[in-house]
């Protein structure tokens, strides 16, 4: 066999280097110019959308594509996407082992803008028309594919909805994205890490890993001061309030979806919510706090399950504001669409979400809440402030769970309370206690006048009260005492009506027998009686306006119900009585007063029998 001759390398050796330049040559100044006519002419027609391209690049050694300076033009004519820069490094060789692969995927300084009209149409609708595959492809025949390395830097996303009564623009970037080893073998994890921006002080952040084949991740998540006030376009149209506070959320995080096996799981998860107010200039409403914390949240699904470690309220103040008409003031705007429930939806065979909830502590601290009442021309106002609330082991769904409540507040800066309680909230069953000390009567002088004639100087109610409760079965058992100390009512030009230095109830106790009473004790009273041209004193007290007349629909009559009741007194005791009586109807007035005397009565009874 005769071995090629030298001239044979040598000419094998030119036409492989020749071949290998025309590759390099094609590789860098042909392959752009293909890649910039593709994308200006071919596709920019089949988009119906302008294409512009700055520079494209190719390296042929590593079979690298740059693209830079990319601009796809809605159909507008506006800017839909901006592109500093596009890099990717796809690999051949692996093709024949059925696998799309890229080694390097790079994308920074883009700007997408997506805009929905008020068609509802969407800038990328035409974009996202894909034709459906003919036939199902069975799994041997998909490739695999596998990204070494995603980087995306520097990208953001401008989102403008104009579907709705107040336009929502709004930001989000800068993005950062790092994610290496994206594989679509069967349980393969890949790292990432994802950083986004939204305005100035909100910080975006989950980092993990996640998996292709089966859809899966975990990993840890978080969203650090959002100024929810960004999102007013959500609730203009029903709410006529300004909303502003500050909304962070963290946990950690497993998602898995596939055929065999769904679930999801929080652990870890912390949700804050500071600064919070809610005003209303016009109506006058205000809700505000300095802080809401969701601590310690886990979470299982398909399990169902919501445990919450604490949850903290600081220092939330509340207004509310009842009108002349009777009605309260809500921040609610008129027109707001109510939706109802009707019988083509009501039974819908879906199945109803059982939740196993639980709430390990609850904290109000330092609340306040002002009622201002102008259906009483005075413009009333109740205050209720120090509103401190423990409550712990808070199970909604468990009917063998007993939540544990302790409540203290002041009314209108007197009238310490104390509530004390254990629930069964499924059950619908309660018992505890019930504490007022030292309410002062005079503050609500204003309610007093809207029923008498008459006003009230002083007294001091004191009340302690066991209470146990049924609600499904109505039966309430309540034993209270009373204590009333320094009570001074006059008429409204100022004339005496009555005064006692204590009135006591002890031994109130109200059930299904009726309301027995251990023993009333009046200490020191003292009646002013009068009589004049208008009638007696105590007749002009009662005010006797005519109510409104209500009309019943037809149809909807009823029969009004009757509820007996007993009331038995025990005894009755007054000490050191006094009466003042005076008829200025003679001539001259006839003064009268009976002093000193006492009353003392043995078992009273009232009502039934």
């Amino acid at each position: 066999m005769k071995t090629p001759s030298r001239k044979f390398w040598l000419l094998l050796l030119k036409i492989g280097g020749t071949l290998y330049i025309l590759y390099l040559l094609v590789g860098f100044f042909v392959v752009p110019k293909v890649v910039d006519h593709v994308l200006e002419d071919r596709i920019s027609e089949q988009l119906d959308r302008s294409i512009t391209l700055e520079e494209a690049s190719f390296n042929p050694f590593t079979l690298s594509l740059e693209l830079i300076g990319l601009k796809v033009e809605d159909d507008d004519g506006q800017v839909f996407v901006e592109v500093g820069r596009l890099f990717s490094n796809p690999q051949l060789f692996p093709i024949l082992t059925r696998r799309v692969s890229v080694k390097e995927f790079a994308l920074s300084d883009t700007i997408i803008r997506l805009k929905l009209e008020t068609d509802g149409t969407l800038n990328i609708d035409q974009l996202l028309q894909v034709p459906e595959p003919e036939g199902e492809e069975e799994p041997s025949d998909r490739f695999h594919f596998s990204v070494g390395l995603i980087d995306i830097a520097n990208v953001s996303l401008e989102i403008a909805d104009y579907t709705r009564t107040l336009p929502l623009e709004e930001t989000i970037g800068p993005v950062t994205f790092v994610a290496e080893g994206l594989r679509s073998d069967p349980n393969i994890d890949s790292p990432y890490d994802f950083v986004a921006k939204l305005g100035e002080q909100t910080t975006i952040k989950w980092k993990g890993d996640v998996s292709v084949n089966p859809v899966a991740s975990s990993g840890a998540f978080s969203i650090e001061n959002l100024d929810i006030s960004k999102a007013k376009p959500f609730w203009h149209d029903m709410l006529r309030a300004e909303i502003a506070g500050l909304f962070s959320v963290s946990g950690t995080y497993g998602v898995r979806l596939d055929a065999e096996k769904e679930l999801a799981f929080l652990k870890e998860g912390s949700v804050v919510l500071s600064g919070f107010s809610l005003d209303d200039p016009d109506e006058e409403t205000q809700v505000d706090f300095e802080e809401i914390r969701i601590d310690g949240i886990e979470a299982d699904w398909p399990e169902n399950r919501v445990v919450v470690e604490s949850v903290t309220v600081s220092k939330p103040n509340a207004l509310v504001v009842r009108h002349e008409a009777g009605d309260v003031l809500t921040p609610m705007r008129d027109e707001s669409t109510v939706v109802e429930a009707n019988s083509d939806t009501e039974d819908s065979g879906a199945t109803a979400l059982v939740l196993d909830a639980l709430v390990k502590s609850l904290s109000i601290d330092a609340g306040t809440v002002q009622v201002i009442d102008r259906a009483i021309s005075s413009d009333p106002e109740i205050s209720v402030t120090d509103i401190d609330l423990k409550a712990s082991n808070i199970a909604p769904f468990d009917s063998s769970s007993e939540a544990q409540f302790d409540l203290g507040f002041l009314v209108n800066g007197s009238g310490a309370t104390n509530v004390s309680a254990a629930a069964n909230i499924p059950n619908q069953t309660v018992k505890g206690t019930f504490a007022l000390d030292g309410l002062d009567l005079a503050t609500f002088q204003n309610y007093v006048a809207l029923y008498a004639n008459a006003k009230i100087e002083s007294g001091q109610l004191t009340l302690n009260v066991e209470y146990e409760a049924n609600v499904p079965d109505s039966v309430f058992d309540v034993t209270a005492n009373v204590d009333l100390e320094e009570l001074n009512v006059k008429e409204l030009n100022g004339g005496p009506v009555f005064e006692a230095t204590s009135i006591s109830v002890k031994s109130a106790v109200y059930d299904s027998e009726g309301v027995t009473i251990g023993r009333v004790e009046v200490d020191h009273p003292v009646a002013s009686i009068s009589m004049d041209e208008e009638g007696l004193s105590l007749g002009r007290l009662a005010k006797s306006e005519p109510g409104e007349t209500v009309e019943v629909p037809e149809g909807n009559e009823e029969e009004p119900t009757e509820i007996p009741i007993s009331i038995s007194i025990k005894e009755v005791a007054i000490v050191e009585g006094k009466t003042d009586f005076v008829d200025s109807t003679l001539s001259p007035a006839f003064r009268s007063s009976i002093t000193g005397f006492n009353l003392d009565v043995k078992k009273c009874l009232l009502g039934e029998g």
